[in-house]
């Protein structure tokens, strides 16, 4: 942040008593805003309106990204899929801590 502002995108609610500056502008980024429909949450910093601006917006990107890997510009990280449900769950857990994952997605699939 610069002496005369910024912005500070966050994935958690910010506490205001955190912002020592108002020419800091906090927005707190939620992913499911680009799928165009309003999520209600109650009264918290996570509902969201639809935005249809927002919507247009994320499938222009969703293809400029899918270029990007298209041409191999960019690359994802190498998955490690863990199997057993809720019992990979707790592997992946004890993989993370172990440091075991660097450079690497932990992937477990969940049944239904």
């Amino acid at each position: 942040m610069g002496r005369t502002g910024g912005r500070y995108a966050c994935l958690e609610e910010f506490h205001i008593s955190w912002q020592t500056r108002r020419a800091v502008k906090v927005k707190v980024v939620m992913g499911f805003e680009l799928l165009g429909v309003g999520v209600d949450l109650g009264h918290t910093v996570y509902s969201r309106t639809a935005n249809l601006g927002l919507r247009i917006w994320g499938r222009v990107w969703v293809e400029e990204m899918q270029a990007l890997l298209d041409t191999e510009r960019i690359t994802t990280q190498p998955i490690w899929e863990l199997e057993n449900g809720f019992e990979g769950i707790v592997r992946g857990l004890h993989i993370l801590q172990a440091g075991k994952a660097q450079g690497q997605k932990l992937v477990v699939r969940i049944p239904w």
